[in-house]
């Protein structure tokens, strides 16, 4: 899915115009990225699991294996599972 469709979906779900749902969700994502902190252990979009490492304004530090370190874009987290080892939509 994306953005797009993402947008159109909760507009349709929401009662909201694709505005105020492309609003809504660009603050949801913002939320997110600025939430996360060194030590986190996170899911990227693509699937790699890791511990964040460094913060930086747009991307993260993501320690993948042992001494295996990626920049990834804030963006591309898909979730945050450091307190309970399953992402919050999953469980």
């Amino acid at each position: 899915m994306n953005k797009v469709t993402l947008v159109a979906k909760i507009a349709e779900k929401s009662g909201l115009s694709k505005k105020q749902a492309e609003q809504a969700l660009g603050a949801f994502i913002d939320s997110v990225t600025e939430a996360l902190k060194e030590g986190d252990k996170v899911i990227t979009a693509g699937g790699l699991y890791g511990i964040i490492r460094t913060v930086k304004q747009d991307s993260v530090l993501l320690e993948v294996a042992t001494n295996v370190v990626i920049k990834v874009d804030k963006r591309s987290i898909a979730a945050n599972v450091s307190k309970s080892g399953t992402p919050e939509n999953q469980k």
